[in-house]
């Protein structure tokens, strides 16, 4: 959206009115001090300048001054709700739920007990299962077979979907479809999840062991 804003000052910066962009709090201008500074120079040097009903914009020192403390407030609020999420993310992970957008295959449904809790998403988590347990038995050799086969059942199932090279390798990489759960990133070992998966954790090792042979 400020992309499309800027955009919009250069269509109309020779035009003779003065251009004004109003911003409604000085903290939802930018992410970050620097951010704020460079959208503000983006805006002035198309001819434009900055207002708010909450802030005075000064050119003076003491009102630089004012404006990088207030800049430097909202990026030190911003940090600290993004860490409060994480640790929050963090826990839930460590409770053996998993915190992000889920895998082709699984979605998250209600529960009583869990709140949101990974499901799987038929007919895709059974048409994975079957892909995933064929090329541990060596019945789907390459992963190219793999492409083919899943092509061929989303065919039969009516599903307009198409299936990448590089999605079949996330779907013979991903752990949450044995019920799993891992995040290194965060320090999250694995663990069994609080959702049942609709692979085994011995096919799931069997297959790591194929793809790194």
């Amino acid at each position: 959206e400020m992309q499309r804003l800027l955009e919009a000052l250069d269509r109309h910066k020779s035009a003779t009115e003065e251009l004004i962009v109003i911003v409604d709090d000085i903290k939802r201008l930018a992410r970050d001090v620097q951010g704020h500074f460079e959208l503000k120079t983006a805006i002035y040097t198309r001819n434009a300048r900055l207002e708010s009903p909450t802030h005075r914009f000064e050119d003076s020192p003491e009102g630089k001054f004012v404006e990088t403390v207030l800049a430097g407030a909202a990026e030190l609020e911003r940090n600290q709700n993004k860490k409060q999420v994480v640790n929050r993310m963090k826990a839930r992970l460590e409770n053996g739920y998993w915190s992000f957008c889920p895998p082709p295959g699984l979605i998250n449904k209600k529960h009583p007990l869990h709140g949101k809790l990974l499901t799987p998403d038929e007919p895709l988590a059974s048409i994975f299962k079957a892909a995933i347990e064929g090329y541990r038995d060596r019945l789907l050799i390459t992963q190219f077979d793999i492409v083919h086969f899943i092509q061929d059942q989303y065919k039969q199932k009516g599903i307009t979907r198409k299936i990448s090279l590089r999605g079949v390798q996330e779907i013979l990489n991903e752990l949450l479809y044995a019920g799993y759960i891992e995040y290194q990133k965060w320090e999250v070992p694995r663990m069994k999840a609080a959702h049942e998966g609709f692979i085994s954790i011995e096919t799931y090792d069997e297959v790591q062991r194929i793809l790194h042979d």
